[in-house]
């Protein structure tokens, strides 16, 4: 099952993506991807990313030198870009160096989903802001999307054009989870309908550190509350 995350810049999505890594990742491996530009899955996932996708495009230039042919050498360097942690494997997009467009990348990325999504139970993808990855086609077959935001008017009304936008591209029959971050208080929260089950998750201070301090995320530190809502996360996308 693919699960992409999306939603605005700084409301949590990394940290979202690393605790539903970590949490899937105790009962099968999970294919973790970091598709943002400005990678930082690794670093919440206690991982370093020795190589990325922009290193692979990087490297292409010389690739297929040796008489093996190119397209070959790019899937043999894109397979040796994945990091193994302790119940997932780590792809990270990372940031060209210099000038260029994307597309390289994309593509890579794109082809490298489709040749790898189906040895994992669960795909998680960290996407950039907004929803490129997906108006573009290279997330193969989306199973669930969670659509992140904090509690602000900004942050819902981009959830709400993000839910929109999901309709406009024909993502009608995947599932789809609101997840609204760092909760303070009581007050009511609403979501469109189109952007699905709703799901609250409160402020934690734990998380908060950790962040602060660039740790790692640890789920044994997560608060009770913290905790029940992730498992109230994963139960939705589950939910046939």
């Amino acid at each position: 099952m693919m699960i992409a995350i999306a939603g605005k810049g700084g409301v949590g999505k990394s940290t979202v993506a690393t605790m539903l890594t970590l949490a899937l990742g105790k009962e099968s491996l999970v294919l973790a991807v970091d598709a943002d530009p400005n990678p930082t899955l690794a670093e919440k996932l206690g991982m370093d990313a020795r190589t990325t996708l922009a290193q692979v495009r990087e490297g292409s230039r010389e690739a297929g030198a040796d008489g093996v042919p190119k397209h070959e050498a790019v899937a043999l360097r894109t397979r040796m870009a994945l990091e193994e942690g302790e119940g997932f494997d780590l792809l990270t997009m990372g940031r060209p160096e210099g000038r260029g467009c994307y597309c390289y990348i994309n593509n890579v990325l794109k082809g490298t989903l489709e040749d790898m999504s189906d040895r994992y139970p669960w795909v998680v993808v960290d996407n950039e802001a907004g929803m490129e990855h997906l108006s573009r086609g290279l997330l193969p077959s989306v199973d669930a999307l969670v659509i992140v935001s904090d509690a602000t008017p900004a942050g819902l009304r981009t959830a709400g054009r993000i839910a929109e936008l999901a309709d406009e591209l024909g993502l009608d029959g995947v599932k789809r989870v609101m997840l609204v971050n760092r909760i303070r208080g009581q007050g009511e929260i609403s979501s469109p309908r189109s952007a699905g089950v709703l799901v609250l998750m409160p402020a934690d201070p734990e998380l908060e550190i950790m962040d602060m301090e660039g740790e790692p995320v640890q789920l044994d530190r997560i608060s009770t509350a913290t905790r029940a809502a992730l498992g109230r996360l994963i139960a939705s996308i589950r939910d046939p």
